[in-house]
């Protein structure tokens, strides 16, 4: 049991790193390096991976209100 439980944790955090690269792939490297170290997924995403069911979108928290000032002035959200 504990072999199975290892692995699912092996695969949700796979599939979370994939889908944050795939998010942080609209940013320039500054900020890419800034949201490696400042955010974390959070929410329905995590309990859906961990529960078999299929993620609808992910949710992404910023631990640094500096930083979510600074991206949310990017051309990205024009």
């Amino acid at each position: 049991m504990e072999r199975d439980i290892i692995m699912k944790i092996k695969s949700v955090t796979d599939h979370l790193d994939k889908a944050f690269d795939n998010f942080i792939s609209y940013f320039d490297e500054k900020f890419k390096l800034i949201l490696r170290e400042k955010s974390y997924f959070a929410g329905g995403c995590v309990y859906c991976l961990a529960n078999n069911k299929p993620v609808k979108d992910y949710d992404i928290f910023l631990t640094d209100n500096g930083v979510c000032e600074e991206i949310s002035k990017l051309d990205l959200w024009k």
